[in-house]
């Protein structure tokens, strides 16, 4: 799967992703103010930082195949295309998920404690996994084929912090924002966090909706290559 994912396979991208970010993660949240809720807040720039790495490991996994000539290849045929779908989203979460256990043993085995219950890390991880694979897709495969193939990307990543609801519970938001980070499912991962629960009707809900426009989307790639 690597040989997809070439700028991964260098030592030095992955002695940055899962030792010099994770380190630096662990010591800036040390720092917080020791009155404000530190442990949800941790597991929240955890999850954070591991929904960013799937969305940008993901994107360059198919930038890679664009630079290489084969996205007419992965796109002609609809089986070709789930293989390519299936090997790109394990890559990312691979990588995403090494680094969170990375940053999430690190920090506790600093602080002597667990930030999360067995059961609530096999729900976020479970949700988590489930809304990027649906959602990352409608961002990235939008932009592939043209001058900046990454745009799509940049803006998912710019984005997230302020809809997933990473910094405060959706409950604190200004309702202008609540509204907008309602229309992805990220904020139903930091739910968890915050309040305990997860609502899976709405897991299965925002997955239904973004599975269908991302097949929309593969499907008017798919003309676009085609024609040229």
């Amino acid at each position: 799967m690597l040989k997809n994912l070439s700028i991964f396979a260098s030592w030095r991208t992955q002695v940055v992703t899962l030792v010099l970010e994770p380190i630096f993660t662990v010591m800036f949240y040390r720092q917080l103010n020791p009155n404000s809720n530190q442990t949800q807040m941790v597991v929240s720039a955890i999850i954070l930082t591991m929904l960013t790495q799937f969305i940008t490991v993901y994107a360059q996994v198919f930038v890679k195949a664009q630079v290489n000539g084969i996205l007419l290849d992965i796109f002609g045929h609809w089986s070709t295309f789930w293989r390519f779908q299936w090997r790109a989203v394990t890559v990312a979460a691979l990588v995403a998920g090494g680094q969170g256990l990375v940053i999430g043993g690190l920090y506790g085995a600093i602080q002597k404690t667990f930030l999360v219950s067995g059961w609530q890390v096999l729900e976020i991880v479970v949700v988590s996994l489930v809304v990027s694979s649906v959602v990352t897709p409608v961002f990235v495969i939008q932009s592939l084929g043209r001058a900046n193939p990454y745009f799509g990307t940049n803006l998912l990543v710019g984005i997230l912090p302020f809809i997933s609801a990473t910094l405060l519970p959706i409950s604190v938001y200004p309702q202008w924002l609540a509204t907008l980070s309602y229309l992805s499912p990220y904020w139903l991962i930091q739910n968890i966090v915050w309040t305990g629960q997860v609502s899976w009707p709405l897991v299965i809900l925002y997955s239904a909706s973004y599975g269908l426009v991302g097949a929309l989307i593969c499907q008017r790639k798919r003309r676009q290559l085609l024609q040229n």
